[in-house]
């Protein structure tokens, strides 16, 4: 079965040559491992130097831990040249930043570190301050609708995407109709490696629903999650709610959970790479809403995961959802999590997504359910912000959200 190939990758082997530490992060299964091995083939077609190392093995772990210049009774190194080492799963160690440290800041002239750590939040509690300067973060994230079309259908397929917010793209309407058969597979199943490489539906489904249960009962038990059923319901309610503001009160509410509990729930979840919050964009209006963030699955099929969910999309209710989640992780290709916010007032009027360089976003699954009269009040106090109506279909001169 052939490969996935990821965009990230180029960027992945042009930092091999920055003396910086490489740190792939992300949810567990979305492919740091196979990428690690993407650039390791790489490297061995030029013919360079390489060791890996796989924390899950006890031999090494021990090693490393009692100390790390054990390191060095595995790799050899020559002066005048420098060895590649990559460390997969270096969250197992007791104290990876100091490991870390200490190798850098000792022989970063002789060996060059790459390696991989399931979840942020691992990471929030492991790697300190000290290794400010040494790192360059790499997130990476379920397998993306361009490339996806690149691993379903090649380059021809694959040059009309990722253009940005560019409503007169031109595509051949064959394309276009083909494009969406396989965007309605991928807003369902979404971007897990694993689920993408298959073509059995059945197999799918299986393969989300282990990813969303080992979740649960593996890396929120090593962080000191006991209240999986708590945990679960949260998780449900929220994939229900998916897109839609986040009240912590009707939630600690709703769950039997205290505050405290459901924020500490929101932020295990975050830094594991599982949600985003999308904070309000207001500007000195008095009726406008600034404090409820909204909240967005990083994968559409993590999140029907949770919801045991796996329908064509044509006859879902949470069409529109499954849509406007993915869009955000569209617009994640091109702008910074900070620089994408959206606008709501008290009244409900809404604009789903508001960008830095002043560029207003609604979603909608067809073109036509966008009525102008509803978006009077925005344009009329932010007339410099274009609004922009993106959709499921591609249209002439009109927006479809796969392009993104």
């Amino acid at each position: 079965m052939k490969d996935i190939t990821r965009i990230e990758n180029p960027k992945l082997v042009k930092h091999l040559e920055a003396p910086e530490v490489t740190l792939l992060t992300g949810s567990r299964q979305v492919g740091k491992t196979t990428l690690m091995r993407q650039i390791q083939d790489k490297l061995q077609g030029q013919g360079k130097t390489f060791f890996h190392f796989n924390l899950e093995f006890e031999n090494y772990l021990n090693a490393f831990n009692e100390n790390p210049l054990h390191l060095f009774d595995f790799v050899p190194t020559k002066k005048g040249s420098k060895t590649i080492v990559f460390i997969d799963e270096i969250q197992y160690l007791k104290n990876p930043s100091n490991f870390l440290k200490l190798l850098y800041d000792e022989y970063k002239t002789d060996i060059k570190l790459v390696v991989t750590g399931s979840s942020a939040f691992y990471i929030d509690e492991k790697f300190k301050d000290s290794l400010a300067g040494r790192k360059r973060l790499f997130h990476i994230k379920p397998i993306s609708f361009a490339e996806f079309i690149l691993y379903k259908k090649g380059k021809d397929y694959f040059s009309y995407l990722a253009k940005g917010l560019n409503p007169k793209n031109s595509i051949p309407q064959v394309y276009a109709t083909e494009m969406e058969d396989l965007f309605d597979e991928y807003l369902v199943f979404g971007g897990y490696p694993a689920v993408v490489k298959t073509d059995d539906v059945q197999e799918k489904i299986d393969i989300l629903i282990e990813i969303s249960t080992s979740y649960v009962q593996k890396d929120l038990f090593d962080n000191g999650v006991r209240k999986s059923n708590e945990f679960r319901m949260m998780l449900e309610l929220i994939a229900s709610q998916c897109c839609g503001q986040l009240n912590v009160n009707d939630l600690s509410k709703m769950v039997k959970a205290t505050v405290p509990t459901i924020n500490n729930y929101l932020h295990l979840l975050e830094k594991s790479f599982h949600i985003t919050q999308v904070k309000p964009f207001f500007n000195n209006y008095s009726k406008e809403l600034v404090k409820m963030p909204k909240l967005f699955f990083q994968d559409n099929g993590f999140r029907n995961a949770l919801l045991n969910n796996f329908s064509r999309l044509i006859t879902r209710d949470d069409k529109g959802t499954l849509l406007e989640n993915q869009t955000l992780q569209q617009l994640l290709v091109h702008y910074r999590e900070q620089d994408i916010k959206y606008w709501r007032t008290t009244e409900q009027n809404e604009v789903d997504f508001i960008l830095k360089d002043k560029k207003a976003l609604e979603i909608k699954f067809k073109q036509e359910e966008f009525k102008e009269s509803k978006y009077k009040l925005f344009r009329s106090v932010y007339e410099e912000y274009p609004l922009l109506v993106a959709s499921f279909k591609k249209e002439k001169n009109k927006l479809s959200v796969w392009e993104i």
